[in-house]
């Protein structure tokens, strides 16, 4: 059994780079409002491309609508390797 090790809820480029150094295979961005480590579409756009060739890119979601999603898909990482968490 292989293990892939995901890093959620960065939100800062130094956490995103300790993550990526340490050697995360998938980093997750949160998208929810209330969460202290909510990003917007700009700033998570700018996370994914410092991530992208390193690792995965998983997108976390609550209560999303279809719209948000689209713009997730298009702005942060709208290759096929794309992940989505709904909760």
């Amino acid at each position: 059994m292989s293990l892939i090790v995901k890093i959620c809820g960065l939100s800062e480029p130094e956490t995103l780079e300790a993550a990526l150094d340490a050697g995360a295979e998938m980093v997750g961005l949160v998208f929810f409002a209330p969460s202290p480590r909510n990003v917007d579409l700009a700033h998570a756009a700018e996370l994914a491309a410092r991530a992208r060739g390193r690792a995965e890119i998983a997108a976390l979601t609550v209560d999303a609508d279809a719209r948000l999603m689209d713009a997730i898909a298009e702005q942060v990482s709208p290759r096929l390797g794309f992940q989505v968490a709904w909760r």
